[in-house]
């Protein structure tokens, strides 16, 4: 009897190909993280403080790291007196509203300014204390606000897709399309840019305008990509957007998208879920990415990001937190982080996960990637930082706090 040849390599093909993709799925998701044997140091050679670890270097782009970076501290004091200060343990935290805010942002004098979700407004917190109304007008079931960098106008995004811009100076209120969503104010505050997202993936793009809505310009058509574009002027404001795109299993690659279609340079990231901020010369970017070597939970980089330079002296900062949790002073030279005291394993695809993991503080020189701990916040709420803010004058730092979504503080 003739064998059928052909059919036994097709099948043989199949079950070739269904192992192939079954170590495939088990290697990058199931494999258990590797483990490295400690390295053992000689104390007589090398001296260090205590809780202090030796230079390192960083392994993925074999750059000492400037300045030698202290390990994370032994926290102290957490059963002691606490500070009115931060100074490296426990700290007095103060809470500031009395029920839950959104969209908040530091004004240009150093006030604090949020929208309060019961009563529909926004306010202004001074520096003595007292809280002012920005405007008498109330605004219903805002979703979502952007602010320009002055702190006088605001993008208002709705859960029907409304959006507005509202300037709190002149009580002028624009309508914007509903197609639009994502957006960014330049650094001169004088355009926007956003995605504008049509009825079919081929009519999704990159825009600016002005702030009204008019004289859009479609900068790159972005089809489904919506989800790998982040959207945020460089300080220059010749980059209006990145595009995160897959390099290989563990790797992202970065697309700078500028204004006028120009040919940016892009870098490699260690990591995946890349997320930035610029410093405030658009010198610097700081940003997070998790991989398989931090057990998928999100950690901190550093890297030059101007004109030829963009990519190098990609440092990690070796700490374990979300960009969003940071704030970068106005000379761009420091950072301050929200850090969560741990991480569990996959954070970093899904940041549900670190839900009311109590947050300690930390000051990064951006210059020589020196950090500080600052404080281990006080009281008997867990605090669990979303986003953080700074005053103009470095004496303050603001948080809003996950488990109750009010804005809590500390001195510096």
């Amino acid at each position: 009897m003739k064998l059928p040849w052909k059919k036994i390599l097709i099948f043989l093909g199949f079950l070739v190909f269904v192992i192939l993709i079954s170590y495939a799925i088990y290697y990058f998701f199931f494999r258990p993280a590797a483990t490295r044997e400690p390295q053992v140091y000689d104390q007589s050679q090398i001296a260090l403080e205590p809780g202090e670890l030796p230079q390192v270097i960083n392994a993925n782009v074999g750059v000492a790291l400037p300045g030698g970076i202290s390990g994370l501290p032994e926290i102290k004091g957490l059963t002691g007196e606490v500070s009115d200060v931060a100074s490296g343990g426990l700290t007095k935290t103060h809470r500031l509203t009395s029920g839950e805010v959104k969209g908040v942002t530091i004004g240009t004098d150093g006030s604090l300014i949020y929208y309060d979700v019961v009563s529909g407004k926004f306010y202004r917190r001074l520096a003595d204390g007292s809280v002012v109304e920005l405007t008498d007008k109330i605004f219903h079931q805002v979703e979502k606000v952007t602010w320009s960098s002055s702190g006088n106008k605001a993008i208002l995004e709705y859960p029907d897709g409304s959006n507005i811009l509202y300037d709190f100076n002149s009580q002028k209120q624009y309508s914007l399309p509903k197609e639009m969503q994502n957006f960014a104010f330049s650094a001169n505050d004088e355009k926007i840019a956003t995605e504008v997202m049509g009825s079919t993936p081929e009519s999704n793009w990159l825009t600016t305008s002005n702030l009204d809505g008019s004289n859009i310009k479609f900068i790159e058509q972005i089809g489904d990509r919506s989800d790998d574009i982040g959207i945020g002027f460089s300080p220059n404001n010749q980059v209006v957007a990145t595009l995160r795109d897959n390099y290989d299993a563990e790797r992202q690659e970065i697309y700078f998208i500028g204004q006028n279609k120009e040919n940016l340079k892009s870098f490699i990231v260690p990591g995946r879920g890349f997320e930035s901020k610029w410093t405030s010369d658009g010198n610097k970017m700081l940003y997070s990415v998790y991989s398989s070597s931090s057990n998928f939970v999100p950690t901190l980089w550093l890297t030059d990001a101007q004109s030829d330079n963009i990519g190098r002296n990609n440092i990690s900062l070796n700490l374990n937190t979300w960009v969003d949790k940071c704030t970068i002073n106005q000379s761009g030279r420091t950072a301050y982080c929200a850090v969560p005291r741990e991480l569990p394993f996959g954070s970093g695809w899904y940041p549900e996960l670190a839900k009311g993991q109590p947050d300690d503080f930390y000051r990064i020189d951006l210059e020589t990637g020196r950090r500080d701990f600052l404080a281990v916040p006080s009281g008997s709420t867990i605090h669990s930082a979303s986003q953080v803010f700074l005053s103009p004058d470095e004496k303050v730092l603001y948080f809003i706090n996950q488990s109750d979504n009010n804005i809590y503080n500390i001195n510096l």
